[in-house]
């Protein structure tokens, strides 16, 4: 599931495309969102062998399901998606099963969402369990978030590094930044809610 640079660059610049000219797309990683990707696994060649074993005794035929038949299946159930980190804010984007590139946004998140200790490091992924996100560890790093999800032997109350608050607001629909004072989004026009915050 690792990235090749020259993908990772397409990657970028299809989300940029999508995200518009309003958003600065910085950082670019791959995961899955569904069910623990490890554990799917396992279930999908358990299932497949018991199938194959029925047909056998039934039919006495040996049928064998074929790899791609294999991922269709994981990827129904662990869907391809990407995360894209613009400064402070991150975008979850849905990527295509046949060409593996970004379609649209999911969801528009401050990347404190994406760390500790909403994040934590399960094996070589590491989840963040309020969007069922699972990221391997290479593609999380290349996500350039400061401090990082919290290893399981950590406790959740351990001392962690404070994020940098998020100054400003930003829109709940598309994620742009709101300026002050303003009661619309520029981008999307959806209405924004509370106060502006003090100057």
């Amino acid at each position: 599931m690792a990235l090749s640079e020259s993908a990772r660059t397409k990657g970028l610049a299809r989300s940029q495309e999508l995200l518009g000219p309003g958003v600065h797309a910085q950082h670019y990683g791959i995961g899955l969102t569904g069910p623990d990707p490890r554990r799917t696994r396992i279930w999908i060649v358990i299932v497949f062998a018991v199938m194959a074993f029925v047909t056998l005794v039934l039919v006495r035929i040996g049928i064998v399901p074929g790899a791609l038949l294999v991922m269709i299946v994981y990827w129904s159930i662990d869907k391809p998606t990407a995360v894209v980190t613009s400064g402070q804010v991150a975008h979850v984007l849905e990527r295509s099963f046949w060409n593996g590139r970004p379609s649209r946004v999911l969801v528009t998140l401050p990347t404190t969402e994406l760390v500790a200790p909403h994040a934590t490091v399960e094996g070589s992924f590491v989840h963040v369990p309020g969007l069922r996100l699972w990221l391997k560890r290479g593609e999380y790093e290349a996500l350039g978030l400061r401090d990082g999800a919290r290893e399981p032997s950590e406790s959740p109350l351990s001392p962690m590094v404070p994020s940098a608050p998020v100054e400003g607001r930003f829109c709940s629909t598309c994620g742009a930044r709101i300026a002050d004072g303003a009661a619309f989004c520029a981008r999307c026009g959806t209405a924004v809610r509370g106060p502006a915050p003090p100057p």
